[in-house]
C-alpha cells in the first residue's frame, strides 16, 4: 500500500467520508461494546461462571478484562507479533499496535478480523487464535482455560470487548511489558481446527 503522507486531520476526514458513504458507524462513535451497562453485565456473568465452577470464591470486578488480557499477552498469541501499548515484540516487522484498535476500527470489523483473519485480509499471516474443536463438546475449542474460562465464542467476545475498551482498561492496570513477562505459558495449540462460527463475512 502506498504512503499518502496525509496529516492526521486529513486521514480522519477521509475515514469520515467513507463511513458516511457506507452508512457505517463512525469508528469513534458511541457503540454497544463501550456501554457501561454492557460491560458490567458481561463482567458479572463471567464472575458468576468463575464462582459456579469453583475457579474463584470471590472474583473481583474487572476479572473478565483481566483474563482477556491474559490471552493477548500470552507469548503464543497476540504479543508474539503485535505491539501492545509499551510492549514491542522482538521481530523486524511487528504487527499493528492493539492499543490503538478502539480508535481506528469498528467493533464488527474487529470481531470478524479476530475470529477469522483471512476472511478479512486474505493475504494476512495472522493465525486463528480461537480455533474450533468439534471434539470439545463443553467449550467448542478456543484458547486454554487457564487463560480465559468459558466457551470459545465467549473468549472471542471478551477479547474484542477488551480491545474496544483498551483505554478504559489500561488506566487501571500495569504496563503491558510486565504482563507479558508474567503471563502463563500455554501448551501447544491443536493444529486440527476449524473456523470460528459467525466469523468472516458471516460473523
Amino acid at each position: 500500500m502506498p504512503r499518502f503522507n496525509m496529516s492526521e486531520r486529513e486521514a480522519t476526514q477521509l475515514v469520515n467520508y467513507f463511513a458516511a458513504r457506507d452508512n457505517a458507524d463512525f469508528p469513534y462513535s458511541f457503540v454497544q461494546r463501550r456501554r457501561t451497562a454492557h460491560l458490567d453485565a458481561e463482567d458479572e456473568a463471567y464472575r458468576k461462571l468463575l464462582r459456579d465452577q469453583k475457579h474463584a470464591e470471590d472474583p473481583q470486578a474487572g476479572r473478565r478484562f483481566a483474563d482477556a488480557m491474559k490471552v493477548i499477552v500470552d507469548k503464543d498469541n497476540c504479543v508474539s507479533c503485535h505491539i501492545v501499548g509499551d510492549y514491542v515484540p522482538k521481530r523486524p516487522d511487528p504487527a499493528p499496535n492493539l492499543a490503538q484498535v478502539y480508535r481506528r476500527l469498528r467493533p464488527d470489523y474487529v470481531r470478524n478480523w479476530v475470529a477469522k483473519p483471512k476472511a478479512v485480509l486474505p493475504y494476512t499471516n495472522m493465525p486463528i487464535v480461537f480455533k474450533s474443536d468439534p471434539k470439545d463438546e463443553r467449550f467448542g475449542g478456543g484458547v486454554k482455560q487457564e487463560l480465559y474460562h468459558g466457551k470459545r465464542v465467549e473468549q472471542l467476545d471478551a477479547v474484542v470487548d477488551l480491545l474496544m475498551n483498551y483505554d478504559i482498561y489500561v488506566k487501571q492496570r500495569a504496563n503491558i511489558r510486565s504482563l507479558v513477562k508474567t503471563a502463563p505459558e500455554a501448551t501447544e495449540p491443536d493444529d486440527e481446527a476449524e473456523d470460528a462460527p459467525g466469523s468472516g463475512s458471516g460473523n
